[in-house]
């Protein structure tokens, strides 16, 4: 398992086969508004040295790959915007159970899922300690894409990607929102999936 270096800062970076190995982790520099893709390798990131304030972080998997990412490694309040792109039979497991402050945490996020209907993308928030909504924009989602997701954590999905899920039947609402909550919702309201 190596350790690669890979600089946002300036430009887009593409880590594959010829820059990675399965299991090797990736150590980021520097980050500004870049785009980071991994193709057909399984890496995870391990550290992020400098992050420019107000990057707009774009991460994207094709080809197979997979990223682990840990949260614990942004600081929330620096970036300006956070997307992954899942493409294909690609997957992202995004992790915030490490994140022990809540500036440092990213309550808003865009996951876009693109190609042949069999992503997935894992989000695992942050402790006990840290409950905070997070709001996750999910588009192009189909049938067999996969979200896997711990509460809490609110989804909104455009009426294209809702569309199709609830098999073609159009919704009269403006989004559609599915929230889980850890504790029992109360008198009155009730849990919505």
């Amino acid at each position: 398992m190596a350790v690669v270096n890979v600089d946002l800062g300036s430009s887009d970076r593409t880590i594959d086969g010829s820059v990675a190995q399965n299991g090797d982790t990736l150590n980021i520099t520097a980050l500004g508004s870049q785009t980071l893709t991994i193709d057909g390798v399984s890496v995870a990131i391990s550290n992020i040295a400098s992050i420019t304030s107000g990057a707009a972080l774009t991460v994207t998997t094709v080809n197979g790959a997979s990223l682990l990412f840990d949260q614990g490694l942004l600081n929330g309040n620096l970036l300006s915007s956070l997307a992954f792109e899942v493409n294909d039979t690609s997957s992202i497991s995004f992790d915030s159970g490490s994140v022990s402050v809540l500036s440092s945490l990213l309550s808003d996020f865009s996951v876009s899922f693109n190609g042949t209907e069999d992503g997935s993308f894992e989000y695992e928030p942050a402790g006990l300690g840290l409950l905070s909504d997070v709001n996750v924009d999910v588009s192009g989602m189909e049938s067999h894409d996969q979200l896997e997701k711990q509460p809490p954590i609110q989804l909104r999905l455009g009426h294209a990607d809702r569309d199709h899920l609830f098999g073609g039947h159009p919704r009269p609402y403006p989004r559609c929102e599915l929230q889980h909550q850890r504790d029992d919702p109360g008198p009155g309201r009730r849990h919505r999936r």
